[in-house]
């Protein structure tokens, strides 16, 4: 994953960084206006889930814009699934949770999360080998590299697609572990 989250790469990113930076401003505009207190962890949340959207799977989440997705309530879901079963003596039993409505809830936000870094992971699969396909087709030497010699952005998702292990690439089960792996412990 060190390649993917390199500094110099992640330069790279830093349009994709303000663009979620002025949206989250944006979202806390309203808040100022009238002198309330008011929580920001979900506007943290929701803007850190954008940029690593970005920056993980190279695709835009658009969560600050539609904080009420599936793939967001899944998340949020989740997260509150989580600290319920650290502070909570009986869900903290697996044979307890299983007779609450949470586990259904679980089961149900966590298929949303995997269906959803499963469609990811195929269409950018498919991009990468008809840009291989593409460049081969054309003869063209295509290193990652832009003509002023600086690497281009290269998301985890990438990275990991391009990964070989003794000559065979990881399945998509593999990728989606890494990848979903991420995305939640920024959310959380």
């Amino acid at each position: 994953m060190t390649p993917a989250f390199h500094f110099k790469i992640l330069e790279q990113f830093i349009d994709d960084f303000d663009e979620q930076t002025n949206i989250f401003v944006d979202k806390l505009k309203v808040y100022c206006d009238n002198g309330q207190a008011f929580d920001i962890a979900p506007h943290v949340v929701l803007c850190a889930l954008d940029i690593i959207c970005v920056t993980s799977m190279g695709t835009k989440m658009n969560a600050q814009t539609n904080s009420d997705s599936a793939y967001c309530t899944a998340v949020r879901d989740l997260s509150h699934i989580l600290y319920d079963k650290m502070f909570n003596i009986f869900t903290a039993n697996d044979l307890y949770f299983m007779m609450t409505k949470n586990y259904a809830v679980q089961k149900k936000s966590i298929q949303t999360l995997h269906e959803y870094t499963y469609r990811v992971i195929e269409l950018r699969r498919r991009e990468l080998e008809n840009k291989k396909n593409d460049n081969l087709d054309m003869n063209v030497n295509n290193d990652d590299v832009n003509d002023l010699g600086i690497k281009k952005k290269m998301p985890l998702l990438d990275v990991l697609l391009n990964v070989e292990i003794d000559g065979k690439p990881l399945t998509n089960d593999e990728i989606r572990e890494e990848v979903d792996t991420f995305m939640f412990a920024v959310s959380i």
